[in-house]
Protein backbone atom coordinates (compact mmCIF):
# COMPACT_ATOMS: atom_id res chain seq x y z
CA UNK A 1 0.00 0.00 0.00
CA UNK A 2 1.38 3.60 -0.59
CA UNK A 3 1.92 5.63 1.87
CA UNK A 4 2.01 9.47 1.68
CA UNK A 5 4.99 11.60 2.93
CA UNK A 6 5.48 11.71 6.58
CA UNK A 7 5.51 14.95 8.69
CA UNK A 8 6.50 15.16 12.49
CA UNK A 9 4.71 18.26 12.85
CA UNK A 10 1.17 17.46 12.19
CA UNK A 11 -0.64 14.39 12.82
CA UNK A 12 -1.02 11.50 10.01
CA UNK A 13 1.46 12.36 8.43
CA UNK A 14 0.64 15.35 5.15
CA UNK A 15 2.66 18.26 4.37
CA UNK A 16 -0.48 20.38 3.92
CA UNK A 17 1.26 23.24 5.98
CA UNK A 18 -1.45 25.72 4.53
CA UNK A 19 -4.34 23.44 5.58
CA UNK A 20 -2.76 22.63 8.83
CA UNK A 21 -1.88 26.16 9.68
CA UNK A 22 -5.51 26.81 9.32
CA UNK A 23 -6.80 24.06 11.38
CA UNK A 24 -4.41 24.46 13.91
CA UNK A 25 -5.64 28.41 13.94
CA UNK A 26 -9.09 27.62 14.40
CA UNK A 27 -8.00 25.15 17.53
CA UNK A 28 -5.91 27.84 19.18
CA UNK A 29 -8.87 30.39 18.36
CA UNK A 30 -11.31 27.91 20.12
CA UNK A 31 -8.90 27.13 23.18
CA UNK A 32 -8.82 30.99 23.90
CA UNK A 33 -12.23 31.68 23.72
CA UNK A 34 -12.70 28.72 26.13
CA UNK A 35 -10.75 30.21 28.67
CA UNK A 36 -11.73 33.24 28.15
CA UNK A 37 -15.23 31.69 29.04
CA UNK A 38 -13.97 29.84 31.90
CA UNK A 39 -12.46 33.34 33.30
CA UNK A 40 -15.46 34.88 32.89
CA UNK A 41 -18.13 32.13 34.12
CA UNK A 42 -15.40 32.38 37.23
CA UNK A 43 -16.22 35.45 37.66
CA UNK A 44 -19.60 35.69 37.36
CA UNK A 45 -19.97 32.54 39.81
CA UNK A 46 -17.90 34.47 42.48
CA UNK A 47 -20.45 37.31 41.67
CA UNK A 48 -23.08 35.18 42.54
CA UNK A 49 -21.75 34.29 45.79
CA UNK A 50 -21.35 37.68 47.00
CA UNK A 51 -25.29 38.56 46.07
CA UNK A 52 -25.93 35.95 48.16
CA UNK A 53 -24.29 36.58 51.21
CA UNK A 54 -24.81 40.04 51.13
CA UNK A 55 -28.60 38.46 50.54
CA UNK A 56 -27.90 35.99 53.86
CA UNK A 57 -27.04 39.46 55.89
CA UNK A 58 -29.61 42.07 54.94
CA UNK A 59 -32.28 39.38 55.16
CA UNK A 60 -31.54 37.55 58.55
CA UNK A 61 -33.89 34.62 59.04
CA UNK A 62 -35.11 34.58 55.66
CA UNK A 63 -34.63 32.02 53.01
CA UNK A 64 -31.36 33.15 50.83
CA UNK A 65 -32.53 33.71 46.98
CA UNK A 66 -30.48 30.96 44.76
CA UNK A 67 -32.15 31.62 41.74
CA UNK A 68 -29.42 34.27 40.91
CA UNK A 69 -26.57 31.88 41.33
CA UNK A 70 -28.36 29.16 39.63
CA UNK A 71 -29.03 31.37 36.35
CA UNK A 72 -25.31 32.36 36.31
CA UNK A 73 -24.49 29.09 36.73
CA UNK A 74 -26.50 27.62 33.98
CA UNK A 75 -25.49 30.16 31.62
CA UNK A 76 -21.93 28.86 32.14
CA UNK A 77 -22.12 25.14 31.58
CA UNK A 78 -24.18 26.40 28.56
CA UNK A 79 -21.48 28.77 27.50
CA UNK A 80 -18.61 25.77 28.43
CA UNK A 81 -20.91 22.87 26.68
CA UNK A 82 -21.49 25.06 23.17
CA UNK A 83 -17.91 26.21 22.86
CA UNK A 84 -16.65 23.01 23.83
CA UNK A 85 -18.97 21.43 20.91
CA UNK A 86 -17.47 23.95 18.34
CA UNK A 87 -13.94 22.65 19.03
CA UNK A 88 -14.85 19.02 19.15
CA UNK A 89 -16.51 19.62 15.04
CA UNK A 90 -13.55 21.50 13.94
CA UNK A 91 -11.24 18.71 15.62
CA UNK A 92 -13.63 15.97 13.53
CA UNK A 93 -13.04 18.26 10.66
CA UNK A 94 -9.56 18.51 10.92
CA UNK A 95 -9.22 14.35 11.24
CA UNK A 96 -11.47 13.83 8.33
CA UNK A 97 -9.77 16.08 5.95
CA UNK A 98 -6.47 14.36 6.68
CA UNK A 99 -8.12 10.96 6.31
CA UNK A 100 -9.23 12.20 3.18
CA UNK A 101 -5.85 13.44 1.93
CA UNK A 102 -4.13 9.95 3.31
CA UNK A 103 -6.67 8.20 1.30
CA UNK A 104 -6.08 10.05 -1.84
CA UNK A 105 -2.21 10.08 -1.47
CA UNK A 106 -2.75 6.08 -0.66
CA UNK A 107 -5.10 5.72 -4.31
CA UNK A 108 -2.64 7.57 -6.59
CA UNK A 109 -1.12 5.47 -9.30
CA UNK A 110 2.92 5.46 -8.99
CA UNK A 111 5.02 6.18 -11.75
CA UNK A 112 8.14 4.06 -11.70
CA UNK A 113 11.50 3.40 -14.03
CA UNK A 114 9.88 0.45 -15.95
CA UNK A 115 11.77 -2.31 -15.47
CA UNK A 116 13.60 -4.22 -17.70
CA UNK A 117 14.77 -7.40 -19.01
CA UNK A 118 15.47 -9.92 -15.90
CA UNK A 119 17.69 -12.65 -15.69
CA UNK A 120 16.71 -14.09 -12.54
CA UNK A 121 12.77 -14.20 -13.70
CA UNK A 122 13.96 -15.51 -17.39
CA UNK A 123 15.65 -18.24 -15.82
CA UNK A 124 13.28 -18.82 -13.35
CA UNK A 125 15.79 -19.08 -10.11
CA UNK A 126 15.17 -19.67 -6.61
CA UNK A 127 14.86 -17.27 -4.34
CA UNK A 128 18.06 -18.28 -2.13
CA UNK A 129 20.01 -18.08 -5.81
CA UNK A 130 20.30 -14.31 -7.37
CA UNK A 131 22.56 -13.61 -10.15
CA UNK A 132 23.52 -10.56 -11.62
CA UNK A 133 25.05 -9.22 -14.64
CA UNK A 134 25.86 -6.09 -16.53
CA UNK A 135 28.05 -4.42 -19.43
CA UNK A 136 29.48 -1.43 -19.44
CA UNK A 137 31.30 -0.02 -22.37
CA UNK A 138 32.83 3.83 -22.29
CA UNK A 139 33.80 5.16 -26.11
CA UNK A 140 35.90 8.42 -25.40
CA UNK A 141 37.81 10.80 -27.65
CA UNK A 142 40.20 14.23 -27.07
CA UNK A 143 39.35 17.08 -29.59
CA UNK A 144 42.69 18.64 -27.25
CA UNK A 145 46.07 19.09 -28.71
CA UNK A 146 48.17 16.92 -28.87
CA UNK A 147 46.05 14.34 -30.77
CA UNK A 148 45.35 11.32 -29.17
CA UNK A 149 43.78 8.26 -30.71
CA UNK A 150 39.70 7.57 -29.50
CA UNK A 151 39.63 4.15 -27.11
CA UNK A 152 36.91 2.12 -25.93
CA UNK A 153 37.00 0.27 -22.62
CA UNK A 154 34.37 -2.06 -21.64
CA UNK A 155 33.68 -4.21 -18.50
CA UNK A 156 31.90 -6.78 -18.38
CA UNK A 157 30.42 -8.12 -14.21
CA UNK A 158 29.05 -11.39 -13.33
CA UNK A 159 28.10 -11.72 -9.76
CA UNK A 160 26.02 -13.82 -7.37
CA UNK A 161 23.89 -13.97 -4.09
CA UNK A 162 23.67 -17.61 -2.51
CA UNK A 163 21.99 -17.79 0.29
CA UNK A 164 23.06 -21.35 1.34
CA UNK A 165 21.10 -22.01 4.64
CA UNK A 166 18.05 -20.63 2.76
CA UNK A 167 18.48 -23.50 0.07
CA UNK A 168 19.43 -25.94 2.59
CA UNK A 169 16.10 -25.28 4.25
CA UNK A 170 14.63 -25.46 1.14
CA UNK A 171 15.89 -28.71 -0.34
CA UNK A 172 17.97 -26.79 -3.25
CA UNK A 173 14.48 -26.86 -4.55
CA UNK A 174 14.70 -24.54 -8.19
CA UNK A 175 11.16 -23.19 -7.87
CA UNK A 176 10.60 -19.84 -6.30
CA UNK A 177 9.49 -19.37 -2.63
CA UNK A 178 5.44 -19.04 -2.24
CA UNK A 179 5.16 -17.49 0.93
CA UNK A 180 3.41 -14.43 1.36
CA UNK A 181 4.39 -11.07 1.03
CA UNK A 182 3.73 -11.20 4.68
CA UNK A 183 5.97 -14.09 5.83
CA UNK A 184 8.85 -12.65 3.37
CA UNK A 185 8.59 -9.28 5.26
CA UNK A 186 10.02 -11.20 8.61
CA UNK A 187 13.28 -12.34 7.38
CA UNK A 188 14.60 -15.52 9.09
CA UNK A 189 17.78 -16.55 9.93
CA UNK A 190 18.17 -18.46 6.75
CA UNK A 191 18.09 -15.56 4.56
CA UNK A 192 20.29 -13.35 6.89
CA UNK A 193 23.45 -15.24 5.71
CA UNK A 194 24.42 -15.42 2.12
CA UNK A 195 28.06 -15.83 0.11
CA UNK A 196 28.49 -13.17 -2.57
CA UNK A 197 30.71 -12.93 -5.20
CA UNK A 198 31.86 -11.05 -8.32
CA UNK A 199 33.74 -11.88 -11.61
CA UNK A 200 34.94 -9.14 -13.90
CA UNK A 201 36.31 -9.63 -17.67
CA UNK A 202 37.94 -5.98 -18.89
CA UNK A 203 39.07 -5.14 -21.97
CA UNK A 204 39.85 -2.15 -24.51
CA UNK A 205 42.13 0.90 -23.46
CA UNK A 206 41.18 3.77 -21.33
CA UNK A 207 42.13 7.21 -23.20
CA UNK A 208 43.87 8.96 -19.93
CA UNK A 209 46.37 6.83 -20.38
CA UNK A 210 47.05 8.37 -23.54
CA UNK A 211 46.42 12.34 -22.40
CA UNK A 212 47.86 11.20 -19.64
CA UNK A 213 45.89 12.49 -16.85
CA UNK A 214 44.96 11.07 -13.06
CA UNK A 215 41.46 11.54 -12.92
CA UNK A 216 40.62 8.78 -15.18
CA UNK A 217 38.33 9.52 -18.11
CA UNK A 218 36.65 6.47 -18.18
CA UNK A 219 35.28 3.48 -15.34
CA UNK A 220 37.92 0.70 -15.82
CA UNK A 221 40.99 -0.56 -13.62
CA UNK A 222 43.56 -1.18 -16.07
CA UNK A 223 44.23 -1.79 -19.89
CA UNK A 224 43.78 -4.67 -21.53
CA UNK A 225 41.82 -7.89 -21.28
CA UNK A 226 41.89 -9.86 -17.85
CA UNK A 227 39.26 -11.95 -15.90
CA UNK A 228 39.77 -11.56 -12.25
CA UNK A 229 37.47 -12.30 -8.87
CA UNK A 230 36.76 -8.94 -7.43
CA UNK A 231 35.47 -10.35 -3.98
CA UNK A 232 34.49 -13.66 -3.09
CA UNK A 233 32.62 -13.56 1.14
CA UNK A 234 30.64 -14.48 3.80
CA UNK A 235 27.65 -11.93 5.02
CA UNK A 236 25.59 -11.53 7.32
CA UNK A 237 22.85 -9.16 7.17
CA UNK A 238 19.74 -8.20 9.41
CA UNK A 239 18.69 -4.48 9.22
CA UNK A 240 17.44 -2.97 12.46
CA UNK A 241 19.22 -5.22 14.62
CA UNK A 242 22.04 -4.02 16.41
CA UNK A 243 24.99 -5.68 14.75
CA UNK A 244 23.11 -5.30 11.35
CA UNK A 245 25.99 -6.46 8.94
CA UNK A 246 28.86 -9.08 9.45
CA UNK A 247 31.43 -9.89 6.03
CA UNK A 248 34.42 -12.42 6.24
CA UNK A 249 36.49 -13.38 3.00
CA UNK A 250 38.09 -11.67 -0.07
CA UNK A 251 36.93 -8.27 0.30
CA UNK A 252 36.54 -5.06 -2.25
CA UNK A 253 36.76 -1.87 0.31
CA UNK A 254 35.49 0.51 -1.79
CA UNK A 255 31.85 -1.41 -1.63
CA UNK A 256 32.10 -0.74 2.14
CA UNK A 257 33.79 2.70 2.36
CA UNK A 258 34.57 6.09 1.22
CA UNK A 259 31.75 6.04 -1.71
CA UNK A 260 28.29 7.32 -1.77
CA UNK A 261 26.32 6.28 -5.00
CA UNK A 262 25.50 10.08 -6.17
CA UNK A 263 29.21 10.27 -6.83
CA UNK A 264 28.81 7.37 -9.14
CA UNK A 265 26.63 9.58 -12.25
CA UNK A 266 29.34 10.41 -14.47
CA UNK A 267 31.83 8.71 -16.47
CA UNK A 268 34.83 10.33 -14.85
CA UNK A 269 36.48 8.18 -12.58
CA UNK A 270 37.67 10.53 -10.19
CA UNK A 271 34.50 12.02 -9.35
CA UNK A 272 33.25 7.94 -8.48
CA UNK A 273 34.43 7.77 -4.64
CA UNK A 274 38.00 7.70 -3.97
CA UNK A 275 39.85 5.08 -6.17
CA UNK A 276 41.33 7.95 -8.48
CA UNK A 277 42.05 11.72 -7.82
CA UNK A 278 42.30 11.57 -3.73
CA UNK A 279 44.80 10.82 -1.20
CA UNK A 280 46.79 7.65 -2.04
CA UNK A 281 44.64 5.17 -0.34
CA UNK A 282 46.08 2.15 1.56
CA UNK A 283 48.13 -0.04 -0.76
CA UNK A 284 44.86 -2.64 -0.93
CA UNK A 285 45.79 -3.63 -4.25
CA UNK A 286 44.31 -1.74 -6.91
CA UNK A 287 40.57 -1.20 -7.30
CA UNK A 288 39.01 -3.76 -7.16
CA UNK A 289 41.14 -4.79 -4.22
CA UNK A 290 40.35 -8.73 -3.25
CA UNK A 291 42.16 -8.68 -0.18
CA UNK A 292 41.18 -10.71 3.02
CA UNK A 293 39.27 -8.73 5.62
CA UNK A 294 35.71 -7.95 7.48
CA UNK A 295 33.77 -5.25 8.16
CA UNK A 296 31.16 -4.94 11.02
CA UNK A 297 28.02 -2.43 11.08
CA UNK A 298 26.38 -1.22 14.09
CA UNK A 299 22.56 0.40 13.88
CA UNK A 300 19.86 0.69 11.38
CA UNK A 301 21.20 1.79 7.87
CA UNK A 302 18.41 4.34 7.85
CA UNK A 303 19.23 5.59 11.11
CA UNK A 304 22.73 6.56 12.49
CA UNK A 305 25.10 3.88 12.10
CA UNK A 306 28.51 3.07 12.35
CA UNK A 307 30.97 0.49 10.58
CA UNK A 308 34.39 -0.63 10.99
CA UNK A 309 36.78 -2.71 8.76
CA UNK A 310 39.99 -4.41 8.51
CA UNK A 311 41.80 -5.38 5.30
CA UNK A 312 45.22 -7.30 4.97
CA UNK A 313 47.41 -5.72 2.48
CA UNK A 314 48.98 -8.11 0.11
CA UNK A 315 49.60 -6.35 -3.29
CA UNK A 316 50.97 -8.87 -5.35
CA UNK A 317 47.85 -11.68 -4.50
CA UNK A 318 45.77 -9.16 -7.08
CA UNK A 319 48.80 -9.93 -9.45
CA UNK A 320 46.91 -10.02 -13.10
CA UNK A 321 49.43 -13.84 -13.37
CA UNK A 322 46.63 -14.47 -10.37
CA UNK A 323 43.30 -13.36 -11.87
CA UNK A 324 42.09 -12.82 -8.28
CA UNK A 325 42.55 -16.62 -7.34
CA UNK A 326 45.38 -16.18 -5.01
CA UNK A 327 43.80 -17.46 -1.53
CA UNK A 328 47.55 -17.89 0.54
CA UNK A 329 47.18 -16.26 3.80
CA UNK A 330 50.87 -15.15 4.53
CA UNK A 331 51.30 -12.58 1.76
CA UNK A 332 50.54 -9.67 3.66
CA UNK A 333 52.99 -6.89 4.85
CA UNK A 334 50.61 -4.89 6.48
CA UNK A 335 46.74 -4.10 7.92
CA UNK A 336 44.49 -1.23 7.20
CA UNK A 337 41.53 -0.78 9.56
CA UNK A 338 38.88 1.79 8.28
CA UNK A 339 36.00 3.09 10.29
CA UNK A 340 32.83 5.30 9.31
CA UNK A 341 29.81 6.79 10.58
CA UNK A 342 26.82 7.46 8.70
CA UNK A 343 23.99 10.01 9.54
CA UNK A 344 21.18 9.70 6.86
CA UNK A 345 19.44 12.93 5.70
CA UNK A 346 15.92 11.68 5.22
CA UNK A 347 14.72 12.47 1.66
CA UNK A 348 11.23 10.94 1.00
CA UNK A 349 11.68 8.65 -2.61
CA UNK A 350 7.63 8.99 -2.93
CA UNK A 351 6.50 12.70 -5.03
CA UNK A 352 3.62 14.18 -5.73
CA UNK A 353 3.35 15.32 -8.60
CA UNK A 354 0.94 16.45 -11.82
CA UNK A 355 0.93 14.33 -14.98
CA UNK A 356 -0.95 16.48 -17.70
CA UNK A 357 -2.69 15.05 -20.39
CA UNK A 358 0.23 15.56 -22.99
CA UNK A 359 2.00 13.54 -20.31
CA UNK A 360 4.17 16.01 -19.01
CA UNK A 361 5.16 15.39 -15.38
CA UNK A 362 5.70 18.30 -12.65
CA UNK A 363 6.21 18.46 -9.21
CA UNK A 364 2.56 19.03 -7.19
CA UNK A 365 2.80 21.75 -4.40
CA UNK A 366 0.83 19.50 -2.23
CA UNK A 367 -0.47 15.92 -2.03
CA UNK A 368 -3.68 17.08 -2.43
CA UNK A 369 -3.15 19.01 -5.99
CA UNK A 370 -1.39 15.65 -6.92
CA UNK A 371 -2.87 12.82 -9.23
CA UNK A 372 0.33 10.50 -9.17
CA UNK A 373 3.09 9.91 -7.16
CA UNK A 374 6.87 9.97 -8.65
CA UNK A 375 8.99 7.15 -6.94
CA UNK A 376 12.49 8.33 -7.51
CA UNK A 377 15.39 6.56 -8.06
CA UNK A 378 18.38 9.11 -6.22
CA UNK A 379 19.82 7.69 -3.49
CA UNK A 380 19.05 8.86 0.05
CA UNK A 381 21.15 12.02 1.06
CA UNK A 382 23.79 11.21 3.96
CA UNK A 383 26.35 12.57 5.85
CA UNK A 384 29.61 10.50 6.19
CA UNK A 385 32.80 10.93 7.82
CA UNK A 386 35.71 8.33 7.88
CA UNK A 387 39.33 7.58 7.65
CA UNK A 388 41.89 4.72 7.87
CA UNK A 389 45.04 3.87 9.70
CA UNK A 390 47.56 1.40 7.94
CA UNK A 391 50.66 0.06 9.82
CA UNK A 392 53.01 -2.34 7.92
CA UNK A 393 55.77 -1.28 5.07
CA UNK A 394 54.71 0.89 2.14
CA UNK A 395 56.80 2.59 -0.78
CA UNK A 396 58.21 6.34 -0.51
CA UNK A 397 57.10 8.37 -3.61
CA UNK A 398 60.50 10.01 -3.09
CA UNK A 399 62.30 6.90 -3.24
CA UNK A 400 61.23 3.50 -4.12
CA UNK A 401 63.69 1.67 -2.33
CA UNK A 402 62.89 3.43 0.98
CA UNK A 403 59.84 2.34 3.04
CA UNK A 404 57.30 4.21 5.94
CA UNK A 405 55.09 2.26 8.32
CA UNK A 406 51.82 4.42 8.37
CA UNK A 407 49.45 5.33 6.01
CA UNK A 408 46.46 7.66 7.63
CA UNK A 409 43.96 9.68 5.94
CA UNK A 410 40.32 11.06 6.34
CA UNK A 411 37.51 11.68 3.92
CA UNK A 412 34.11 13.01 4.34
CA UNK A 413 30.96 12.88 1.94
CA UNK A 414 27.84 15.60 2.08
CA UNK A 415 24.83 14.87 0.28
CA UNK A 416 21.49 16.29 0.08
CA UNK A 417 18.21 17.67 -1.21
CA UNK A 418 18.01 21.62 -1.70
CA UNK A 419 14.58 22.40 -0.12
CA UNK A 420 12.86 24.50 -2.76
CA UNK A 421 15.06 23.82 -5.43
CA UNK A 422 12.64 23.67 -8.65
CA UNK A 423 14.19 22.16 -11.07
CA UNK A 424 13.23 18.38 -12.29
CA UNK A 425 11.46 16.46 -9.99
CA UNK A 426 14.09 15.02 -7.46
CA UNK A 427 17.61 16.10 -7.10
CA UNK A 428 20.57 15.81 -5.21
CA UNK A 429 23.92 17.88 -4.65
CA UNK A 430 27.13 16.42 -2.93
CA UNK A 431 30.48 17.79 -1.67
CA UNK A 432 33.07 15.35 -0.65
CA UNK A 433 37.01 15.97 0.27
CA UNK A 434 39.80 13.74 1.74
CA UNK A 435 43.47 14.72 3.42
CA UNK A 436 46.39 12.50 3.71
CA UNK A 437 48.10 12.44 6.73
CA UNK A 438 51.54 10.90 5.42
CA UNK A 439 52.68 13.02 2.74
CA UNK A 440 56.07 10.75 2.30
CA UNK A 441 53.88 8.18 1.39
CA UNK A 442 51.61 9.27 -0.17
CA UNK A 443 50.62 10.04 -3.98
CA UNK A 444 48.23 13.10 -3.33
CA UNK A 445 47.92 15.28 -0.76
CA UNK A 446 44.44 15.84 -0.94
CA UNK A 447 41.62 15.70 -3.43
CA UNK A 448 37.45 16.30 -3.40
CA UNK A 449 34.52 16.22 -5.48
CA UNK A 450 31.06 18.33 -5.98
CA UNK A 451 28.16 18.13 -8.11
CA UNK A 452 25.02 18.20 -8.97
CA UNK A 453 22.47 15.05 -10.28
CA UNK A 454 19.13 16.29 -11.21
CA UNK A 455 16.47 13.54 -11.90
CA UNK A 456 13.27 14.36 -14.59
CA UNK A 457 14.59 17.77 -16.08
CA UNK A 458 12.51 17.48 -18.86
CA UNK A 459 8.94 16.85 -18.38
CA UNK A 460 8.43 14.52 -20.76
CA UNK A 461 11.82 12.27 -19.68
CA UNK A 462 10.90 11.62 -15.66
CA UNK A 463 13.54 9.44 -15.28
CA UNK A 464 16.36 10.99 -17.12
CA UNK A 465 19.34 12.23 -15.27
CA UNK A 466 21.52 15.58 -16.07
CA UNK A 467 24.61 15.82 -13.96
CA UNK A 468 27.57 17.90 -13.95
CA UNK A 469 30.61 17.88 -11.17
CA UNK A 470 33.71 18.30 -10.45
CA UNK A 471 37.51 17.00 -9.05
CA UNK A 472 40.72 17.76 -8.23
CA UNK A 473 43.33 15.49 -7.37
CA UNK A 474 46.58 17.59 -5.52
CA UNK A 475 49.98 15.90 -6.56
CA UNK A 476 52.94 14.53 -3.84
CA UNK A 477 55.76 17.45 -5.30
CA UNK A 478 57.53 14.11 -6.10
CA UNK A 479 54.87 12.04 -8.47
CA UNK A 480 55.14 12.50 -12.09
CA UNK A 481 52.91 10.10 -13.83
CA UNK A 482 53.75 7.37 -16.08
CA UNK A 483 54.60 8.48 -19.27
CA UNK A 484 55.89 12.05 -17.74
CA UNK A 485 59.16 12.83 -17.64
CA UNK A 486 60.27 13.84 -14.20
CA UNK A 487 62.43 16.37 -12.94
CA UNK A 488 61.01 18.53 -15.81
CA UNK A 489 57.82 20.68 -13.85
CA UNK A 490 56.61 20.33 -10.90
CA UNK A 491 53.43 18.28 -10.33
CA UNK A 492 49.97 20.57 -8.47
CA UNK A 493 46.76 19.69 -8.94
CA UNK A 494 44.51 18.54 -11.76
CA UNK A 495 40.97 19.43 -12.70
CA UNK A 496 38.39 17.27 -14.03
CA UNK A 497 34.33 18.57 -15.03
CA UNK A 498 31.82 16.68 -16.42
CA UNK A 499 28.58 17.44 -17.79
CA UNK A 500 26.10 14.22 -19.05
CA UNK A 501 22.90 13.29 -19.57
CA UNK A 502 21.78 10.17 -19.64
CA UNK A 503 18.90 8.48 -20.86
CA UNK A 504 17.59 5.90 -18.46
CA UNK A 505 15.36 3.99 -20.42
CA UNK A 506 14.82 1.34 -18.19
CA UNK A 507 16.24 -1.00 -15.30
CA UNK A 508 18.30 -2.46 -18.34
CA UNK A 509 19.59 0.14 -20.57
CA UNK A 510 21.00 3.53 -19.59
CA UNK A 511 22.51 5.43 -22.85
CA UNK A 512 25.58 8.86 -21.35
CA UNK A 513 26.64 10.92 -23.56
CA UNK A 514 29.05 13.25 -21.62
CA UNK A 515 31.88 15.53 -22.29
CA UNK A 516 35.13 15.98 -20.15
CA UNK A 517 37.60 19.41 -19.38
CA UNK A 518 41.04 18.03 -18.11
CA UNK A 519 42.64 21.01 -16.61
CA UNK A 520 46.58 20.82 -15.80
CA UNK A 521 46.58 17.22 -17.21
CA UNK A 522 49.18 14.94 -14.74
CA UNK A 523 49.39 18.33 -12.84
CA UNK A 524 51.35 20.19 -15.07
CA UNK A 525 50.41 23.97 -15.49
CA UNK A 526 52.30 23.98 -18.60
CA UNK A 527 50.08 20.85 -20.51
CA UNK A 528 46.95 22.59 -22.30
CA UNK A 529 43.31 21.40 -21.03
CA UNK A 530 41.87 18.22 -22.78
CA UNK A 531 38.57 18.10 -23.61
CA UNK A 532 37.19 14.85 -23.89
CA UNK A 533 33.62 13.12 -25.56
CA UNK A 534 32.84 10.00 -24.55
CA UNK A 535 29.60 8.06 -24.82
CA UNK A 536 28.62 5.62 -22.01
CA UNK A 537 26.00 2.19 -22.52
CA UNK A 538 25.14 0.42 -19.12
CA UNK A 539 23.15 -3.03 -19.51
CA UNK A 540 22.00 -4.52 -16.66
CA UNK A 541 20.38 -7.82 -16.61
Amino acid sequence: MLQSPENDLFPFGLQDTKLSSNFRGRLVACLVVLGAAGTVSTAQSARSEIVETRDQQDHAGREPPVQVAREFQAEKSNTHKSLQKKANDLRLEYVAQQTNNLNTAEALPTISLQEGWNLNQALSMPEWFELNASILSQNNASFSSPQVQPTSSNLFNLGFRLMPLEAVRNGFSWQRDSTSPEQQAHQSFQSKIAINALFTQRAGQILSSSIPNQLNTQWNFGNGPIARLNYLNLEYKAEGELISMVKLGKLMQAQDFTVNPIQCYFSNFGLCGWAEGVPSMIDIPGNPFNSYGAVVAFGDSNNVNLRYGIYQIAPDTFAPKYHGLDFRFNQGNGVAHFAELRVPILTKAQIPVQVSQQNHISKASSWDQANAIYQSNLPPGTITLGGWLGSGSFQTVADSESADSTNNGAYGIFSLRIPGFSLGLDHRIFLSGGLGFNPDVQKFYSGGQAGLVIEGLLPKRPFDTFSIGTSYASFNSDYFLLGLVPETYTPGTEWATELNYSFNLNQSLKLMPNIQFIVNPGGDPGVSPAVVAGFQVWLFF
